[in-house]
């Protein structure tokens, strides 16, 4: 997972429900990945935020990242 040129980009998520948050807890973006190399266009405004994965009962992914 990374985010570059307002696109964020998803490797290997495929069917996993996606859910990004600021550290506010604010929750931004909710979707499902649609294939294991998913492009979403995402102009988040700067800041550090919090990326959650889940398929199943499969394991949960969390990521951090910084938009600049």
């Amino acid at each position: 997972m990374y985010y570059a040129k307002d696109i964020l980009h998803l490797v290997n998520l495929e069917g996993y429900f996606i859910s990004v948050s600021t550290m506010k807890g604010e929750r931004v973006l909710l979707f499902t990945a649609d294939s294991d190399n998913a492009e979403y266009a995402a102009a988040l405004p700067a800041g550090v935020y919090i990326l959650n994965g889940a398929k199943g009962k499969e394991k949960a992914v969390t990521r951090k990242f910084v938009v600049k």
